[in-house]
């Protein structure tokens, strides 16, 4: 026994005695370890600052000694990949993946070796490492989505879509990718194919807007229409009515102008659903917001063929004669039996309907008209006060008090117009708030009419204080006419009572005395203004040409006046109307070259594209 024990007693002392040399060796070493450790902390904040600073050459620099400090760390490969990317620097990059590859081989990798291959003028090992990736196998067939993107980065759609399939292939899910599949379609033009990806997807999911967006985007090759018609049609056929697959080719049918047939699809819609004129109301409202009057027309009426029983009868009515309005306004003048026949009809909602707040729109329509059509101010007035009396809290009762107190202004009434404007502006602020802030507008455009400067800049500038209101961005074109011009006392109540004037539409009268204005007020911000509202009075009458010599006089004069901008747009809507389309362009395109921070940009862009389009130029 004394025997043994001596022995393991030797043993425990060996023992001890290594372990406290490697704790002497590990406390050795440790300062290094953390020294090495604390530097490489430092020089990755300092190549991240570099990054975030644009400096990308140093900041690889940096990565790339990481690195190769610490081979192993996907930190610092990552960091390599991202910045030699961003500097196009795939020959320095490509060794670094291969280095990789030697102790990390897996799809990503290998995805990532291939784009660089590629990048690198070696397609033949592209395709080698990218095959080799799609041989790790995963459930959710993540190499193949890896693989593909690394490809559509290249441009190389028709590669990835033999990728997406041979996924499909290798998952045996013939419904997996069809939505990459569908965009590569797209993308190629490869209509047939895209369109059973859309069905696939569409089968699946239901999802109207979306297939409705990607549809679009396969209706611009030729013949595509007439392909996917047939697919929808025999999609239909087997659906057995599914309303879904309806509501999709009826939408197909209006997009491609095919307006009858998209009714018969709403007709039938309406009958399976039991709506009793939902669908029909859908059809023409959406067929009345895209300017197709006669079918909107149509669709009403058949709403209003199903009598007072359907829910939407009495909508149909009135969407029907606002149809008819919007139909013959697009004359802009409307002939007496026109102007008749539409408010006959709004005289039978309101007869019909006394106690329906229709009636109340029905009155306002017929108010408007009246105003706009044949100036019968008086027929107008009894209108807008039977909206007062019968419906007091509507909000567009708010609107006829507003249309009321335009009324007065006409006849110089100001006394009965602040107050009709004061009653919108004291009891629509919860129902309509947007209405009782143009009262408060209007209230302080009566002073600023008046001569009442001070006083109305004070009421523009409470007014702009709501950033949230429409009325504020007018109150600040306001503050900003009566702030550049304050001092010229004189010139600013003549433009002032020229507004008015034109207003009231004495445009003779207003155009006298914006004249004057630009005789007291030469070289100054109110001058231009002057000389556009002029042109805008004489284009009005379709007297073109000395709307254009008024403005390109002024023009000519300061081509870097604070309006010059404007002048160029409205010279190039004059030249269009002149049929001056050469001319039309030039200002247009001339607007965009020398203004390039101008508001009207986007407007001058869209003037080009539909003249464009209308192959005037």
């Amino acid at each position: 026994m004394k025997y043994k024990f001596q022995i393991n007693k030797k043993i425990i002392q060996i023992f001890f005695s290594f372990a406290l040399i490697s704790q002497i060796v590990l406390l050795l070493l440790f300062p290094i370890t953390v020294k090495a450790q604390n530097v490489n902390d430092e020089k990755y904040k300092l190549a991240e600052s570099f990054e975030k600073g644009g400096d990308l050459e140093n900041a690889s620099r940096l990565f790339i000694e990481l690195t190769n400090s610490n081979p192993t760390s996907e930190l610092y490969f990552s960091s390599v990949v991202r910045t030699l990317r961003a500097l196009n620097k795939f020959s320095t990059l490509l060794p670094i993946i291969e280095k990789r590859l030697q102790n990390f081989r897996n799809s990503e990798i290998l995805t990532l070796y291939g784009e660089m291959l590629w990048r690198t003028g070696k397609p033949d090992n592209a395709n080698n490492a990218w095959n080799e990736a799609l041989q790790y196998k995963t459930k959710d067939g993540k190499p193949f989505v890896d693989v593909a993107h690394s490809q559509i980065s290249l441009q190389l759609y028709e590669k990835a879509i033999q990728t997406y399939e041979a996924g499909r292939k290798g998952l045996s899910n013939k419904l997996v990718f069809a939505d990459e599949l569908s965009q590569l379609y797209i993308l190629t033009g490869d209509y047939i194919k895209g369109t059973e990806e859309v069905m696939k997807l569409f089968a699946v999911n239901k999802n109207l807007p979306f297939i409705q967006g990607r549809l679009s985007a396969l209706m611009t090759g030729k013949n595509s229409n007439e392909y996917i018609d047939d697919i929808l049609q025999k999609e239909i056929s087997g659906s057995n009515n599914d309303q879904q697959y309806l509501r999709l080719y009826a939408w197909f049918l209006r997009s491609v102008n095919k307006q009858e047939k998209a009714l018969e699809i709403y007709k039938k819609l309406d009958d399976l659903t039991g709506s009793v004129g939902m669908e029909l109301f859908r059809f023409a409202g959406e067929s009345r917001i895209d300017g197709q009057f006669d079918m909107a027309l149509k669709g009403y009426d058949l709403v209003i063929a199903k009598g007072r029983n359907s829910p939407y009868f009495l909508s149909a009515m009135f969407g029907f004669a606002r149809t008819l309005e919007n139909k013959s306004q697009n004359n802009e003048k409307l002939t007496q039996d026109e102007l008749d026949n539409i408010i006959k009809r709004y005289r039978k909602i309101i007869n019909d309907y006394p106690q329906d707040q229709t009636s109340a729109e029905a009155r306002f329509r017929i108010a408007s008209l009246s105003v706009e059509q044949s100036k019968d101010y008086e027929t107008a007035t009894t209108e807008l006060n039977q909206i007062i009396k019968q419906f007091p809290t509507l909000p567009i009762t708010a609107q006829a008090y507003l249309m009321l107190g335009s009324l007065s202004m006409q006849k110089d009434d100001f006394e009965s117009a602040a107050k009709f404007y004061r009653q919108v502006a004291e009891r629509f602020s919860r129902i309509s708030p947007s209405d009782a802030d143009k009262g408060l507008l209007k209230l302080a455009e009566l002073e600023y009419y008046k001569g009442n400067i001070d006083t109305s800049l004070t009421l523009f500038i409470k007014i702009s204080m709501n950033t949230g209101s429409d009325a504020s961005n007018d109150a600040l074109n306001k503050i900003l006419l009566i702030e550049q011009n304050k001092q010229l006392t004189q010139a600013l109540s003549k433009f002032a009572k020229a507004e008015l004037l034109e207003l009231q539409n004495k445009t003779e009268k207003a155009e006298e005395l914006y004249k004057e204005v630009i005789k007291i007020a030469d070289e100054t911000d109110l001058e231009e203004r002057a000389v556009i509202k002029i042109a805008q009075i004489l284009f009005k009458k379709e007297d073109f040409l000395n709307a254009r010599v008024i403005l390109q006089k002024a023009y000519e004069k300061n081509e870097d006046a604070i309006y010059a901008d404007k002048m160029m747009l409205f010279l190039a809507d004059i030249f269009s109307a002149e049929k001056n389309y050469d001319s039309a362009l030039k200002y247009y395109t001339d607007l965009i070259a020398k203004f390039p921070r101008s508001i009207y940009l986007q407007e001058a862009r869209d003037k080009i594209r539909k003249l464009r389009s209308l192959n005037k130029i």
